[in-house]
């Protein structure tokens, strides 16, 4: 299947006060990005890759679009996919983007030279903000014991040393994916719910905590990975049982009514878990 890509400049706009995170990161892109073409409709692959975007935050303009093409070209994961690669030039671009697009990691400048805020400066203010995703600082700086207690209190996930080998920045990427993904601190935006799947659990801004089974975490989760692409029955009944053949399509519908019982406004006519021929997607 051959990759298409596409370009779009982010322009250096302040943050507006109160700016919300996307529902489930499909709002049109507004930043330099490219975006990896997809041209199926559905999950049909026996190992299934979860889409993640990223963004690189970096000042100069031939290292930042440079990362950004070998990131595309050199991705190589196990249980990821890179859907989309944002860029941006400076700290106000870099909030802007990820209040509107909430990527999924980050590769951070260390100094970003002409922007309001340094890279150490905006990785502290993401934390205090809430931002939980990975965020990997590139730096020049020297790696003395000072400076790599500097880079990791600031916040960061890690970090490496200019110039780096792509290979291995990937390899950190997977690995920062894969940690952040298992931690207690992912959570996603699934229409108003905030879902955390660690906890098994929805929150609503104007509604009770919602627990969840096991099970039912499980499938939101592998249909929020699909980023309303249609999973299959038979793909939900491989990932959240664990290949087990005496599992019938049976018991997934009937966790799947049980599961818009608790999210649906209309549980009959659902807006948020969409049934589609031969499986079921999100609508956000």
């Amino acid at each position: 299947m051959a990759d298409s890509s596409i370009v779009r400049e982010r322009r250096k706009q302040p943050l507006k006060s109160g700016a919300q995170l996307p529902n489930c990161g499909n709002a049109a892109a507004r930043g330099a990005r490219m975006e990896i073409g997809m041209n199926v409709s559905s999950i049909r692959s026996d190992k299934f890759k979860a889409p993640v975007g990223l963004l690189v935050v970096e000042d100069d303009d031939e290292q930042r679009g440079s990362l950004a093409r070998q990131l595309v070209s050199g991705q190589n994961f196990d249980h990821f996919r890179i859907r989309e690669v944002a860029e941006a030039a400076d700290s106000q671009s870099a909030e802007q983007e990820i209040a509107e697009q909430m990527p999924d990691l980050v590769l951070l400048d260390y100094k970003l030279n002409g922007s309001v805020l340094n890279g150490e400066e905006l990785c502290r203010k993401l934390r205090r903000s809430g931002f939980t995703k990975p965020i990997i600082m590139l730096t020049a700086v020297g790696t003395n014991p000072e400076n790599e207690k500097s880079l990791l209190r600031s916040g960061a996930s890690d970090y490496m040393r200019k110039p780096y080998n792509v290979d291995v920045l990937l390899e950190r990427i997977n690995t920062q994916l894969t940690a952040h993904e298992n931690s207690e601190n992912s959570e996603v935006r699934i229409g108003e719910f905030t879902f955390r799947p660690a906890g098994n659990w929805l929150d609503h801004p104007e509604k009770r905590r919602i627990r969840l089974t096991s099970m039912e975490s499980g499938i939101l989760r592998f249909l929020y990975k699909a980023r309303g692409r249609v999973v299959e029955k038979r793909m939900l009944l491989e990932q959240v049982w664990n290949y087990n053949p005496e599992v019938a399509t049976h018991t997934l519908e009937t966790h799947i009514y049980r599961l818009r019982q608790k999210i649906e406004l209309e549980p009959k006519n659902p807006a948020i878990i969409l049934t589609s021929p031969g499986g079921y997607r999100l609508s956000c």
